[in-house]
């Protein structure tokens, strides 16, 4: 049998044991600066002063513009002494990227709300109130699909030696589906 060195079965033995391992969830580009929006209504509102991006964990750039108005984490106000209120704790981040799609809805709620957890484990919320927080949105949050479908478009033009000349072009449509 070939005999290996102690260095290389401690590489083994890190790369196959998970412990070992730091879960990647993703990276937060900017830093989050606005105002708060006086007088709102219902709830605080914060406006936004720079873009503000999270690029999750597999790649996809989430980004929400200047000037976006978000109401923080929609959570309930008897929640508030054991979660936290809308606007502090570490999740605040990915409240702020989960409030702009969950508006915009540009995003399937699916994706959305997965990259609420991931925002939340990138800024190093503990996994179980990630996963409290990630369940609340995914039970009791919006919810919405996108249809995406092509279809074919005609587009006619009038020649003077030919008549009329069409040709079919394909689009493709996105519909917002509120479930």
């Amino acid at each position: 049998f070939p005999t290996r060195r102690s260095s290389d079965l401690a590489t083994a033995l890190a790369v196959a044991n998970p412990a070992f391992a730091q879960e990647y969830f993703g990276d937060f580009l900017d830093k989050l600066k606005g105002v708060f929006v006086p007088d709102a209504k219902p709830r605080p509102l914060f406006k936004l002063e720079n873009e503000f991006r999270f690029k999750d964990p597999n790649g996809l750039l989430w980004a929400t513009p200047p000037g976006a108005e978000v109401d923080g984490a929609s959570i309930p106000q008897f929640f508030w002494s054991f979660i936290g209120g809308p606007f502090e704790g570490p999740y605040i981040n990915a409240s702020v990227i989960h409030d702009h799609y969950c508006r915009t809805k540009e995003r399937t709620a699916h994706d959305t709300h997965r990259n609420f957890y991931y925002g939340m484990r990138a800024a190093n919320v503990e996994a179980w109130r990630a996963k409290l927080m990630h369940w609340a949105v995914e039970t009791f949050g919006p919810s919405w699909k996108l249809d995406k479908k092509v279809v074919m478009q005609q587009q006619c033009v009038a020649t003077s030696t030919l008549g009329t000349v069409c040709t079919s072009v394909p689009t493709v449509e996105v519909t917002l589906i509120s479930t």
